[in-house]
């Protein structure tokens, strides 16, 4: 997943917390999703990690 498709993804995760009644699951997905950007962020090339 490119970064930019990633910093979508959060930020259509955040929307989606962001409700009265949020899909089950946002949360923890929301947390991967965090959890991989600072991966990034702080990785020399900025590669992704893990299982694609």
């Amino acid at each position: 997943m490119t970064a930019g498709a990633l910093a979508d993804l959060l930020d259509a995760l955040y929307q989606n917390l962001d409700t009265p009644e949020p899909e089950f699951g946002a949360q923890a997905w929301y947390e991967l999703a965090v959890e991989e950007s600072c991966r990034r962020a702080v990785s020399p090339d900025g590669a992704a990690h893990g299982v694609a």
